[in-house]
């Protein structure tokens, strides 16, 4: 991994996210775009599972992840009961009440399907909210040149050679 000075003068990383996968991820076009099995809904402009599951259910959308690539998923979690699980790789993370909040996982894909599934937990269906869902590829750039914008144009940012004139210094 390296790192640039960008245009604004901070220091960014070549590790880069790619376009958008997920359509529809704020909910605001309602459950377009999303398969949803039953006790899911789109409620208030969020995905709703609404506690009445007896076994698990999912919210899906297909042809999201290409296999063997890595994403990095955010999207905010508000649950009152229950279990929500993601599954988009081979570890299925699983979300309790106490993980509410703005959640990042990163994760290789083992198929193209990204989904929620929500799980009753101790006699308990899921009840709760998923909001703002973002499924991006993590691309780990290799060989990307660092650039320097300190002259006011972009320029590579090139380090001269130097020799180590202190004999043994590696013992110190």
């Amino acid at each position: 991994e390296a790192t640039y000075v960008d245009a604004q003068g901070l220091i960014q990383s070549t590790n880069e996210l790619g376009e958008e996968l997920i359509t529809n991820g704020d909910f605001s076009n309602g459950s377009t775009d999303w398969s949803l099995s039953t006790s899911w809904s789109v409620v208030d402009g969020k995905l709703y599972s609404d506690n009445t599951q007896t076994s698990f259910t999912s919210a899906r959308q297909l042809n999201v992840t290409e296999i063997g690539k890595t994403y990095k998923l955010k999207f905010n979690l508000n649950l009152v009961s229950g279990i929500v699980q993601v599954k988009g790789t081979n570890v299925y993370r699983n979300y309790l009440p106490a993980d509410n909040g703005e959640i990042t996982l990163y994760f290789t894909a083992d198929n193209t399907q990204f989904r929620f599934t929500n799980f009753p937990n101790n006699n308990n269906g899921t009840l709760g909210t998923i909001d703002n869902v973002s499924v991006k590829e993590h691309i780990t750039a290799t060989n990307t040149p660092r650039l320097d914008y300190s002259t006011g144009a972009e320029a590579f940012l090139l380090e001269p050679q130097s020799t180590n004139l202190i004999t043994q210094s590696e013992t110190f």
